[in-house]
């Protein structure tokens, strides 16, 4: 997780795992942090200096995503 926007930033995962369980994974973001995360699919909301964006992705096995917030755009790669 990457904050760029020089405000804040707030996230938070609602997962649906491999093995079927739900869990919701949530962080303030403060410059740049590594997280663990189950495998499974995901969609988030993130707030970025009081604005919302929201969308998902999926985690599996060996992945390695950045999330990386800016004040117009949140780009995961």
């Amino acid at each position: 997780l990457i904050n760029r926007a020089k405000a804040e930033v707030y996230i938070s995962m609602d997962c649906t795992t491999i093995d079927g369980y739900r869990t919701i994974i949530e962080y303030p973001v403060f410059g740049r942090m590594n997280v663990s995360a189950p495998l499974g699919s995901y969609t988030y909301v993130a707030w970025v200096g009081g604005r919302d964006f929201q969308g998902w992705f999926r985690l599996g096995k060996g992945d390695s995503l950045e999330i990386t917030f800016e004040k117009d755009k949140v780009t995961i790669k």
